[in-house]
C-alpha cells in the first residue's frame, strides 16, 4: 500500500521540485541584489500618489482618482480592505522563499494545482482550459468579492457556476449563443458592482459641493438693494 501511495505521490512530487528549481534559477538576479527597471511599476506609483496624498489627508483612499488615464475608480489602483491576512499561510505554502522567489513558485503551485482539479492530463499538450479566460476572471472574482478571503470564494463559485452552465447550454443551442449569455450575465454583474462604487463617489461629490455652496452663501455678504426711484443718491 505504501509503494502505491508514494508511486501516485511521485509525480507530484517532481513538479513542485521542478518548480522549485525553476523559480530559483529565474530569480537568481534577485539574490544578488540586482532590481528589474519595471516600467509599469513607475506608472503604478505615478498614478496612486494622488490616492496616497488624499489617504494621508483625510485618513481613507479615494473611491476615484484622475491620476490614471482620464480617471478611473481607485480601486484598480490603491484602495482599503478588510481581507484576512494570510501571510503565515503563504510563507508555508511557498516554503519560506524570499521575494520574487516565493511568487514565481506560488503561481506555478497553484495552477499546477487547479489543472489537477479540472481534471487536465499534465502529458499532453490541451486547450481545454482557456487559460486567458481563467486570468481575467480572476480579476472578476476579486473585484466581485471585494478583496476578501470569504466574498472572493462565494464569487469564484458563482462565476464557476455560470460557465459551467454556459457549457451545458451549448448541447442545446448553438456554443456561440450560449458562450454569449454567460458574458452577458457576468458582465452586468461586474457593471453593476463597479456602478455601486462610482454612484457612492458621485453622491459623496455632490455632498461636498452642496456643504461647500451653503459655506460660501453663509460667508456672502448680504446684498444690496437698488434705492427706490426718486431717491437721492448720496455723493
Amino acid at each position: 500500500m505504501n509503494s502505491t501511495v508514494l508511486k501516485k505521490a511521485l509525480p507530484h512530487v517532481i513538479a513542485i521540485l521542478v518548480f522549485l528549481i525553476v523559480a530559483v534559477i529565474y530569480c537568481r538576479p534577485a539574490l544578488e541584489g540586482k532590481v528589474v527597471f519595471q516600467q509599469d511599476m513607475l506608472q503604478y506609483k505615478g498614478m496612486a500618489q494622488q490616492s496616497f496624498e488624499y489617504k494621508d489627508k483625510h485618513g481613507h483612499y479615494p473611491l476615484w482618482s484622475e491620476s490614471s488615464f482620464s480617471g478611473m475608480p481607485a480601486y484598480t489602483i490603491a484602495m482599503d480592505h478588510s481581507a484576512i491576512y494570510l501571510g503565515p499561510i503563504v510563507n508555508i505554502l511557498s516554503l519560506g522563499l524570499p521575494q520574487p522567489i516565493n511568487f514565481f513558485f506560488l503561481a506555478c503551485l497553484a495552477m499546477y494545482f487547479l489543472l489537477q482539479v479540472l481534471g487536465v492530463n499534465y502529458s499532453i499538450a490541451s486547450s481545454d482550459v482557456p487559460v486567458i479566460d481563467v486570468g481575467f476572471t480572476g480579476i472578476a472574482v476579486a473585484l466581485l468579492g471585494r478583496n476578501t478571503a470569504v466574498g472572493v470564494v462565494l464569487a469564484a463559485f458563482l462565476f464557476a457556476a455560470l460557465q459551467s452552465g454556459g457549457r451545458q447550454l451549448s448541447g442545446s443551442f448553438s456554443p456561440e449563443l450560449a458562450g454569449g449569455v454567460s458574458g452577458i450575465i457576468q458582465g452586468t454583474i461586474i457593471l453593476l458592482v463597479g456602478g455601486e462604487l462610482i454612484v457612492r463617489w458621485l453622491v459623496a461629490r455632490a455632498k461636498r459641493e452642496r456643504a461647500l455652496a451653503s459655506d460660501i452663501s453663509a460667508t456672502a455678504p448680504p446684498p444690496q438693494l437698488p434705492p427706490p426711484p426718486g431717491a437721492l443718491t448720496p455723493l
